[in-house]
């Protein structure tokens, strides 16, 4: 399809009207959000809020960390170290951990995706007798996760420590059953809701006298979902923050007068000729978005509902 755009601007030349899209595409969307609703500068500069000469990239900073840890287990005589290292371990294996660690990632989906990617890496170099395949592959996978866990959360210390009070908030209102509820600054109610059901166990009846078949419904709720509650409070502020951001981008858009414009989650999308003045508002509304304090809004609104439900009881 590139290849047919292109044949057609060379045979009309400057004035051909391309209808093919663009991709504008944020840095770590979910640590830019941490970046200001925090102030962090240090955060800031890892996600390119900040000027800088050269872009930056937060991905192979934490790559360069796990690197430089390899090389030093390694020559304390650490076989998974040495493991790891012959598998040259880049930017594709700590990406998604960083990415996801912002909407709060557990240990376990990281393990899984070091599993995941030991393997493919080892396929594709030595087959099947790759180390992964191997007695001893699995702990160290465990192992590269928990290192992987350490430094990345080191890395975005003041994001972690924010997940951290979002996860004990959610917590303390899911066990006093509380749900709870803020307005994104593009001025959608969010509602943190998760219920817990008790669960049924349901006997279907059959024409057969030997078949039982039995079944389990969840109908009957029993309050709030505790451990849900914690777990998904951060990244559900975040994603709010990440739609806000994507709303009011759009509608700004469309004020000056951009028609072709579309996107999903942090990704922005319009026609060459529109993407240079829709690079502009992206940074512009984020800027304005976070010219009021959001954080404090939202942690007032959040603390606010625990408070007035306490009170009402």
């Amino acid at each position: 399809r590139r290849v047919l755009f292109r044949s057609r601007f060379w045979m009309k030349g400057f004035g051909y009207v391309s209808h093919l899209p663009v991709q504008l595409d944020c840095t770590c969307s979910g640590i830019q959000h941490f970046a200001a609703l925090l102030r962090d500068p240090v955060l800031a500069e890892m996600v390119n809020l900040t000027p800088s000469e050269e872009p930056r990239d937060i991905y192979t900073a934490l790559t360069s960390k796990v690197l430089e840890e390899l090389r030093v287990e390694s020559e304390r005589g650490d076989s998974r170290a040495k493991k790891w290292l012959t598998s040259s371990p880049d930017r594709s294996l700590t990406k998604p951990v960083v990415m996801t660690l912002a909407y709060s990632a557990t240990r376990r989906s990281i393990m899984q995706h070091c599993q995941t990617w030991a393997h493919e890496r080892g396929l594709s170099e030595d087959g099947v007798e790759a180390w992964p395949f191997k007695p001893g592959g699995i702990a160290a996978c465990y192992w590269m996760s928990d290192m992987l866990y350490n430094r990345a959360t080191e890395l975005i210390a003041s994001a972690a420590e924010l997940m951290t009070w979002f996860r004990k908030l959610g917590s303390a209102a899911g066990k006093a059953n509380i749900p709870l509820q803020w307005t994104s600054p593009s001025g959608m109610t969010v509602l943190h809701r998760y219920l817990k059901y008790e669960p049924e166990r349901v006997q279907l009846k059959t024409r057969s006298s030997v078949t039982l078949i039995q079944t389990t419904v969840y109908d009957h709720e029993i309050g709030l979902a505790t451990r849900q509650m914690g777990q998904s409070l951060s990244p559900n502020v975040i994603h709010s923050l990440d739609s806000a951001h994507m709303a009011l981008t759009i509608n700004d858009a469309k004020s000056v007068g951009i028609d072709n414009v579309g996107g999903i989650h942090d990704c922005f999308l319009t026609t060459a000729g529109e993407m240079t003045q829709l690079r502009r508002l992206v940074r512009a509304t984020f800027v304005e978005m976070y010219s009021e304090p959001v954080l404090e809004s939202i942690a007032m609104q959040l603390k606010d509902c625990i408070s007035a439900t306490l009170q009402n009881k």
